[in-house]
């Protein structure tokens, strides 16, 4: 599992964090932040089984699950995954 955070946001939670909130669950976890001033990534969305793609316009954080009017789409289907997943790895590798 790859995850790619905003600097400011990261230096809010350290990495112990992340993984104390995944449940020390997850083998392989990868966590990485944009350089500060560098190109903002506004990407929310995560593939599960490569076969449904959530996305929207909520941040992941308490508020922007719960309190905040945000959308929340889901798409079924690999080629949407893989779409996704496509771009997350061209920003994965840039930064």
């Amino acid at each position: 599992m790859r995850i790619w955070r905003d600097a400011r946001e990261a230096a809010k939670l350290s990495e112990f964090d992340v993984e104390a909130q995944l449940g020390g669950q997850v083998q392989g976890l990868e966590l990485r932040s944009k350089a500060p001033g560098g190109e903002l990534m506004h990407l929310k969305g995560y593939c599960v089984d490569h076969q449904l793609l959530r996305t929207g316009s909520a941040n992941f954080s308490r508020s922007g699950e719960t309190d905040q009017d945000n959308n929340l789409v889901t798409l079924l289907g690999a080629s949407v995954c893989a779409g996704l997943d496509a771009k997350f790895d061209r920003a994965w590798g840039s930064s």
